[in-house]
């Protein structure tokens, strides 16, 4: 199935994994507030699997109706629009690439 979730999990659990690190060594070097303590005198974790030991648990019912997707799979699917006033229909200014009916000249892809 195009854009399914799975097909971003590895993906996901990178960013994740890195978001992770960051963090923890930001915390370790104490934000660089003039402290030079090392990190293994804060307790830091070192592991050789991080994407491991970091990578957060997600837990999705297995009867959820919304599977989590993929930016690119929401983007494609979606249309970005604009109205002048509340009365006014909304004019798209861009649109996903499963739209291609409503691009044109005027309106781009998003």
């Amino acid at each position: 199935m195009e854009g399914s979730w799975r097909d971003s999990r590895p993906r996901l659990v990178a960013v994740l994994a890195g978001l992770a690190l960051i963090v923890c060594a930001a915390a370790a070097s104490g934000c660089g507030d003039g402290e030079s303590e090392s990190a293994a005198s804060t307790g830091a974790l070192t592991t050789p699997e991080p994407l491991r030991t970091f990578a957060p648990l997600v837990l999705v019912p297995r009867d959820e109706e919304h599977r989590p997707v993929s930016a690119r799979w929401f983007l494609e699917r979606s249309m970005l629009a604009f109205a002048d006033r509340p009365e006014c229909d909304a004019r798209p200014i861009a649109v996903g690439r499963t739209m291609p009916e409503l691009q044109n000249d005027v309106v781009d892809w998003l």
